[in-house]
């Protein structure tokens, strides 16, 4: 048996073939005036109702026994380390929140609980698991290779998102009102990049095309620096650009390993929208 065992937050969507691998989720929340969801009661459908149909609907990270409830599971289970890759603490307490559950564990408990901080978030925390993938699903990886390899493509990573509604970038707080208008009236296309762990406009386009083109410029850089590199697509209503993007990916950078996702879960549409096109990118050159 795997003695190493993961913890993710729900704002990671990893596919199929995670579900083999021992991986616990804790879940983050969703929340209105009077109602609080959990993100894995929510679909796509009643995340868009919600925030239609109320005002300053918000997110929240788990409580420290959501995680000390995981370590202790795991823990019981036999598995003699847990990592624990939780969404960027420039975004969200959960970092915060299970280092505080850490804290309660015993001395020996917590030599073995190790929380990575990843700088990332959603689509591409999947995309830094897509990269170690190798050494984790590998019973004779250590815990110390396993660390050292999501260091590295930690330091290595990007992520740009573009959206086309700003009025949830506004309502979170992230684009003023005059901006938001202006954006609005100019059908501006703003770029989010992540910056040490926090969401920053950018770039801003008038052209779907100019995101295009500034997206492989950055996955030609990738391809140019590193040996193998991971891209990840995340493309909501946005299958024209999805599929240009695939295409030229497909024909021009055989060194590029290109997957997709359709959703970005709960808490991220409530402050992203339902429409969108975004790009992750982390690599790594080979040991001679």
């Amino acid at each position: 048996m795997n003695k190493i065992a993961y913890i993710i937050d729900s704002t990671t969507l990893l596919d199929e073939k995670y579900k083999q691998l021992p991986i616990e989720i804790v879940q983050l929340n969703v929340n209105t005036e009077t109602q609080s969801f959990h993100e894995d009661q929510l679909d796509d459908e009643k995340t868009m109702e919600l925030i239609n149909n109320n005002k300053g609907v918000k997110s929240s990270s788990p409580s420290p026994e959501d995680f000390l409830c995981k370590y202790n599971e795991l823990f019981a289970k036999g598995f003699q380390d847990i990592i624990v890759v939780p969404i960027s603490k420039g975004l969200s307490g959960t970092l915060q929140v299970a280092n505080i559950a850490k804290q309660t564990l015993n001395d020996e408990q917590q030599k073995h609980v190790h929380i990575v901080d990843t700088n990332f978030c959603n689509y591409a925390n999947a995309n830094l698991f897509d990269a170690c993938y190798s050494l984790i699903s590998d019973e004779n990886s250590t815990v110390e290779e396993i660390l050292n390899k999501f260091e590295e493509v930690i330091k290595n990573g990007t992520t740009l998102f573009t959206v086309f509604d700003l009025k949830h970038l506004f309502r979170g707080g992230r684009l003023n009102r005059i901006s938001c208008a202006v954006g609005i009236l100019l059908r501006i296309k703003p770029v989010v990049k992540m910056v040490d762990g926090k969401l920053v406009l950018f770039k801003k386009f008038t052209l779907q095309n100019k995101v295009h083109t500034f997206f492989m410029e950055e996955i030609e850089k990738y391809s140019k620096q590193y040996d193998k590199v991971f891209l990840k697509v995340v493309h909501l209503n946005t299958d024209d650009q999805y599929n240009k993007l695939y295409n030229e990916v497909k024909e021009k950078y055989k060194n590029v390993i290109m997957t997709d996702i359709t959703k970005i879960g709960p808490v991220f549409t409530v402050h992203l929208g339902n429409i969108g096109i975004g790009i992750t990118l982390t690599g790594y050159n080979e040991t001679k």
